[in-house]
């Protein structure tokens, strides 16, 4: 379980193919909506960049979105358990997915998760269980989600963490 000083920023994740239909775009936006909102948090992506999809983020828009100051761009990696254990909260926001490695991932690890309420991700998240179901496409309804995690006790986001942990080995 991550231990975080009281002061420290609470940490998002996304990690995925850098690709508008993952959420990313949503994912940003909310990012600002918290930021601009004074919400200590830092919100971080780890994914491939300018892959050969015509949804997919370039180089030079991820650039603008790290120069605003809201989100930090981790690169990629062939190990994704380190960047999991050092977040506090997994963040999915997929249009859809087949079944959500990220997801399994990170419930294994012990990490809440928020994601869309779609194919492939509502299956692996308990809404207010195991994490949060958001709206597909609706970055306001994810901040909200956000917010919600970062509101509970350091206490019931572990509890949620070992729930997720649980239904994963159960399922």
């Amino acid at each position: 379980v991550k231990s975080s000083s009281i002061n420290s920023p609470f940490k998002f994740l996304l990690i995925a193919r850098m690709l508008k239909d993952k959420g990313v775009v949503e994912y940003v936006n909310a990012a600002q909506m918290l930021g601009k909102s004074g919400v200590n948090a830092e919100f971080c992506l780890l994914g491939f960049l300018d892959v050969q999809n015509p949804a997919a983020i370039s180089t030079e828009q991820m650039k603008k979105w790290t120069a605003q100051g809201f989100v930090k761009y981790l690169g990629v990696s062939d190990d994704v358990r380190a960047h999991i254990s050092q977040a506090d909260c997994i963040v999915l926001p997929s249009y859809r997915e087949g079944t959500s490695n990220v997801l399994l991932e990170a419930s294994s690890m012990e990490r809440p998760c928020i994601t869309c309420d779609t194919t492939g991700c509502r299956e692996i998240v308990e809404d207010g269980v195991t994490g949060y179901l958001c709206k597909v496409a609706d970055a306001e309804d994810l901040a909200d989600k956000m917010l919600r995690i970062i509101g509970l006790p350091a206490e019931n986001r572990i509890d949620m963490g070992k729930k997720a942990r649980e239904k994963v080995i159960r399922e």
